[in-house]
């Protein structure tokens, strides 16, 4: 429903242990490697030996880089208005769910701690929640004229997928091709952050919170076996927003 940043001291990363600061290193320098304390570290004003332990304090898992987030009910799930009618009356279920919004103002209660399609953090026990909404930018890129058989070197254009609603984006795939002219283009998984990570994509990003973006980065690389001349394609990431896309335009040459 929404990314965070887990700073717990202790993560389950590295076995539980944490990780560590070595000796004449700053924190603030990365990459740290894991590092248990030696004679070599320094000590405090009072002759302490001191060592210091963080959390991952990123958007994905450092060790297997699955996204971070909170999770609630998805569209579609039996767990959605699962009592019926007598939601109203039914005490086990508290009239507010995790973060405060109402939960039995339609005859009905979802299972979980969270009502579906409410506000993430409404408080209040106002309610909330609105539809999913993403762009795709810039709506049309330009690769100019390039050489046929042009591949590491071909120029580079990068778009952004924004999350422009008010409730967290998820759902998102890896950016696709498609078009007149797919084959003579290039995502460039290694420079491209949307979707699950994998097929040379290192960093995934599968959900949004509002506001935020993910990148795709794409080339033009006209192959050798086709004409010159204009060359077009579109480029396309789909979320549970739906599927956004941008036209690519360039000129083999």
């Amino acid at each position: 429903m929404s990314q965070y940043c887990n700073g717990s001291r202790v993560p389950p990363e590295n076995g539980g242990l944490g990780y560590q600061v070595p000796p004449g290193i700053a924190d603030a320098t990365v990459p740290n490697p894991i590092f248990n304390l030696t004679p070599a570290a320094t000590v405090d004003e009072g002759n302490n030996w001191i060592n210091m332990s963080w959390g991952p304090l990123s958007m994905v898992n450092p060790s297997t880089n699955v996204t971070l987030g909170n999770y609630g009910t998805a569209a579609g799930s039996s767990a959605i208005n699962h009592v019926p009618s007598t939601a109203s009356t039914y005490a086990p279920a508290p009239n507010l769910d995790f973060f405060g919004n109402a939960r039995k103002t339609n005859n009905a209660v979802d299972s979980g701690a969270v009502e579906f399609g409410a506000a993430v953090g409404g408080g209040g026990g106002g309610g909330g929640g609105g539809a999913p909404a993403a762009t795709l930018n810039p709506a049309t890129r330009n690769f100019g004229t390039v050489a046929r058989g042009t591949t590491s070197l071909a120029p580079a254009q990068v778009f952004l997928l924004t999350n422009t609603g008010t409730v967290s984006l998820g759902g998102i795939t890896q950016a696709a091709l498609g078009g007149a002219n797919p084959t003579e283009f290039f995502v460039v998984r290694l420079l491209s952050t949307c979707g699950p990570a994998g097929g040379g994509q290192l960093l995934g990003l599968t959900l949004l919170a509002p506001g935020a973006s993910c990148v795709v980065t794409v080339q033009f690389r006209p192959l050798t076996t086709l004409p010159t001349g204009a060359q077009s394609a579109t480029v396309s990431v789909t979320d549970a927003a739906g599927t956004q896309t941008s036209t690519l335009t360039g000129t083999a040459n």
